[in-house]
């Protein structure tokens, strides 16, 4: 873990650098962006057979170019990473459906170094730096079983839980972001689109006594959002 952990603080470090040496091209922007969260949740457990769920995520940019084709972006914000675990038992006049999903809500915090070479008007845009996540709500579970005898609901379960304290998920996770996206000028707005790859560090279950699973947040997402230049 901290082999993993001491690299990520090296692109701020030299993005600092660059922006000490480049002031007179510095172009601040700030801006918002919206998107969705597909998450897969690494685990190595195959009982543990995640399938994605949309959640939204939107954030606040701040941007600041300290050349033409290199940039500094942070982005606080909030993302909501869900997923389910579902199943169908069958048997002979027999069905039951099983669901299971959980809602992680985090209070977010990338910090990214882009390179964006131009193609005319458009621009491409390639992000990478690490991203720190809080957990601003309890970890929220759904569960939903609904069993069928010859084509008649016998019983069914819908409820919802929230664990807190010896019984919830990490409260802090760190992790690296890759993403790929474009940039379009319209008037004094750019208007930004982007795909990302997010890699969780932390075993979000691994405080939890007698746990025998390891589960991480990890998935893609994808954005879109306008910059609005503030300043030279």
């Amino acid at each position: 873990m901290k082999i993993l952990k001491a690299p990520l603080w090296i692109i701020p470090a030299i993005l600092f650098v660059l922006t000490l040496t480049t002031s007179s091209q510095a172009q601040l922007s700030v801006g918002l962006r919206g998107g969705v969260n597909f998450a897969h949740f690494g685990s190595g457990d195959p009982v543990l057979n995640y399938k994605p769920k949309t959640a939204p995520g939107f954030a606040s940019l701040f941007h600041y170019a300290v050349s033409p084709s290199f940039s500094f972006q942070v982005e606080p914000g909030y993302a909501q990473w869900s997923a389910q675990i579902a199943e169908t038992q069958t048997a002979p006049n027999y069905i039951r459906e099983y669901a299971y999903s959980i809602f992680l809500n985090y209070a977010e915090v990338p910090v990214l170094f882009q390179y964006k070479p131009n193609f005319g008007k458009l621009q491409a845009i390639f992000s990478l730096g690490p991203e720190a996540r809080f957990l601003a709500k309890p970890m929220k579970a759904k569960t939903k079983i609904i069993q069928y005898y010859n084509g008649q609901v016998t019983d069914q379960l819908d409820r919802t839980d929230r664990y807190t304290g010896d019984f919830g998920v990490r409260k802090f996770d760190i992790g690296l972001m890759a993403g790929i996206g474009i940039a379009y000028p319209a008037g004094p707005f750019k208007i930004i689109a982007e795909g990302r790859y997010h890699y969780g560090f932390t075993d979000i279950y691994g405080n939890l006594t007698g746990s025998s699973s390891s589960v991480y947040i990890r998935g893609i997402s994808a954005h879109a959002g306008l910059l609005y230049p503030i300043g030279k």
